[in-house]
């Protein structure tokens, strides 16, 4: 039992990991102060629990639109848009 439980821990370590590291990467392009980065921050950890996403296949989305040049404003609010039309396309094809 103690070796599937470490293993459980230990992939719950990495993907904690790689989404600080994504977000990290979102705050560096985007140049987002840090109360823009919480608001950030929390946006894609909400949508991760919320809709089938992960939280970090959400800060991977972020960091697209940060490169692109949108503000941590414009990113929170077309965050959650994008999924959810992500969404009904799969439902409707």
């Amino acid at each position: 039992i103690t070796l599937p439980l470490a293993a459980i821990g230990g992939l719950s370590l990495k993907v904690a990991v790689d989404f600080e590291a994504s977000m990290s990467r979102v705050q560096a392009v985007s140049g987002a102060t840090s109360e823009q980065f919480k608001s950030l921050e929390e946006t894609a950890k909400k949508l991760g629990r919320t809709t089938v996403f992960t939280a970090s296949e959400v800060s991977s989305l972020m960091l697209e639109y940060a490169k692109l040049g949108f503000s941590s404003d414009q990113i929170n609010e077309v965050t959650g848009a994008t999924l959810g039309y992500r969404l009904r396309l799969s439902a409707s094809g």
